[in-house]
């Protein structure tokens, strides 16, 4: 249920930043739309579908994938969360998110990051790698990039260590709304 939870409203917040609605007509009237070919439709009626159906992953899933024949960063960036999410795992993810990245969306770069600083099945440590798409999405003032790389930094994972950049990067990812909290877990460490 948890994981119904988070990305059903994660897939609400992400339609609202692309102009569609969660409010929804009749599924028939949807699916219909839907067939039609428009990207929105087919988004639509893929939130429909995880929404009100309990089978819903697996029935959105091919909706997603045809939305994303337009080369959406958005919706190849919601086919790597609904991967993970539902227990398919990071590997069956990882084109989906570096498609997403090389479109330009910055969450899907900062989760690139995320799972190259960390050891995940099948995914070799690469601090490289994660400092490049962490940087990527940084520089393009995406906050949590901001604070993954500053913590880079403080703990010198791939990177010299570097205090003060540390902190201009942790200062800047907090101006931008990261908890406080988060930082606090840093402060202890240091």
């Amino acid at each position: 249920m948890k994981k119904h939870f988070f990305i059903v409203s994660f897939l609400i917040c992400a339609f609202a930043t692309k102009g569609i609605s969660a409010e929804m007509p009749d599924s028939g009237e949807l699916q219909a739309r839907a067939t039609q070919g428009d990207m929105r439709d087919q988004f639509s009626y893929a939130l429909y579908l995880v929404e009100n159906d309990p089978a819903g992953f697996d029935k959105a899933m091919p909706w997603f994938i045809r939305a994303d024949a337009s080369g959406d960063a958005v919706c190849e960036y919601v086919v790597a969360q609904l991967l993970i999410v539902n227990d398919e795992g990071v590997l069956p993810a990882l084109p989906w998110l570096k498609k997403s990245a090389a479109h330009g969306f910055f969450p899907a770069m900062n989760h690139l990051g995320e799972l190259y600083s960390k050891k995940y099945s099948g995914i070799e440590t690469n601090y490289v790698e994660a400092e490049r798409w962490f940087r990527i999405a940084s520089d393009g003032g995406y906050a949590p990039a901001d604070y993954n790389l500053g913590k880079m930094y403080l703990e010198g994972l791939g990177v010299p260590k570097d205090i003060d950049k540390a902190i201009l990067l942790l200062q800047r990812s907090g101006s931008k709304g990261v908890s406080l909290l988060r930082m606090k877990g840093l402060i202890k460490l240091y």
